[in-house]
């Protein structure tokens, strides 16, 4: 009985509906997000994730330590990064592709990069 009276009590005091005066805009949940793939290093010292720069994917290399980017990989001729892999703790395998749309992608041929520290 003091344990449902208690509860009773806690949960009249407090207020059970938040109310909040600033609407969130419906493009806050519509929007295409800005990052689509991250994966941390396997000695986990970097964080790789791909950036959309306008029509096209990027691969962005940060440190861990302090969210720093650390390189920017962009292609060249309309080419957009479609995939990569971490292949040791400061090299990335990556999968250029000659058309990308967020909902399509068309890989060709890996390549790599190393990840340097500074």
């Amino acid at each position: 009985m003091l344990l449902e009276s208690m509860v009773v009590a806690a949960l009249s005091a407090s207020p059970l509906v938040a109310h909040s005066t600033d609407a969130i805009p419906i493009q806050e949940f519509v929007r295409h997000a800005q990052y689509t793939a991250s994966k941390i290093s396997p000695d986990g010292r970097f964080l790789a994730l791909t950036v959309q720069q306008g029509d096209r994917m990027a691969l962005a290399v940060l440190r861990m330590r302090d969210m720093q980017v650390n390189r920017i990989t962009r292609l060249t001729d309309r080419e957009s990064i479609s995939a990569f892999y971490w292949v040791g703790p400061d090299r990335l395998m990556y999968t250029p592709t000659s058309s990308y749309t967020p909902r399509c992608w068309r890989s060709s041929t890996s390549t790599s990069a190393r990840v340097r520290s500074r």
